[in-house]
């Protein structure tokens, strides 16, 4: 591996982090879709949670890319 591909995967390192971090302020903490540390499961047990609360939700989801 040459001196600068190295070079080049630290800039994308720092650039990853620096980024995500400015686009991470923006985005409510009710939104789970494609964020570091939050997954499905994630808002599948928030919804678990609000409904032991007695609270009723509609969810709506696309999910036909998934498939």
């Amino acid at each position: 591996m040459s001196v600068f591909a190295v070079r080049d995967r630290i800039v994308q390192a720092v650039l990853k982090i620096v980024l995500s971090r400015i686009s991470e302020a923006d985005v409510p903490p009710c939104s789970f879709g494609f964020r570091p540390r939050r997954a499905a499961h994630d808002a599948l047990q928030v919804l678990v949670d609000e409904h032991g609360r007695g609270r009723r939700w509609v969810v709506e989801t696309d999910i036909a890319d998934c498939f």
